[in-house]
């Protein structure tokens, strides 16, 4: 039943990516045909799409979700990257490609705390994750309690904090895979084309190469259930 459910799931995303109600429980699709629920994501590359963020998308109601300053078309730092470095790109009204960038020390752990990275009484998302501000709390606290790494179905993740991608907002959890290195993030922040979280997670993705700046690296990313990753629920 595992299997089948893995197999499903990237399916579900895909049907799912355009829906615009926030009530949608991906998972929910699996759960209505007897699925269990406790299940062990896997770092199945059919899941995984190419990293953008949506402009639009907000919730709760009235909450910017995204960077003021990375909703408009076209975005400029965003288009000379990846035109000067010839990699295919998305940027239109409703999204744009995500890019690796450093983002310093901002993400460091020791800068932020369950409420900062739990603002909003509403959690619930069109993606599976949580639906209240204390949940999206101990799932931060549980979070960070998993130390700097998780070997899940054989693959080892790096672990990070930061923004977050597709229609995601904090309290999501998700899976980011670039050159066969896999992160596992928990958003604290907005969506932005510059794709910043946790340094040293930042740095193992990008093999140790320093800074990313400059350069058009679109991760592949994929949003889990953060209460099918062990530890966290």
């Amino acid at each position: 039943m595992h299997a089948i459910a893995l197999f499903l799931l990237p399916l579900a995303v895909a049907i799912c990516q355009d829906c615009d109600t926030e009530d949608v429980n991906l998972l929910n699709v699996h759960r209505d045909h007897h699925q269990p629920r406790h299940r062990t994501p896997s770092a199945d590359t059919g899941g995984y799409v190419a990293c953008t963020y949506n402009k639009t998308y907000g919730y709760p109601d009235g909450v910017v979700q995204v960077d003021p300053s990375s909703t408009g078309t076209p975005l400029s730092e965003l288009d000379s990257r990846c035109s000067e470095n010839s990699v295919a790109y998305v940027d239109d009204s409703e999204e744009a490609s995500c890019i690796l960038n450093s983002p310093g020390t901002y993400y460091d752990y020791g800068n932020w705390y369950a409420s900062k990275a739990c603002p909003y009484p509403a959690g619930a998302t069109e993606y599976p994750t949580v639906t209240t501000q204390a949940q999206c709390e101990t799932y931060y606290n549980n979070f960070v309690a998993l130390g700097d790494n998780i070997t899940i179905n054989g693959t080892f993740y790096k672990l990070g904090i930061g923004h977050g991608p597709l229609k995601g907002v904090r309290g999501n959890c998700y899976f980011m895979e670039y050159e066969s290195r896999y992160a596992l993030i928990f958003q604290v922040d907005i969506r932005s084309w510059s794709f910043e979280f946790t340094y040293d997670t930042l740095q193992y993705i990008y093999n140790n190469q320093g800074d990313p700046g400059g350069t058009c690296l679109i991760p592949n990313v994929q949003i889990v259930d953060c209460a099918d990753i062990p530890g966290m629920a």
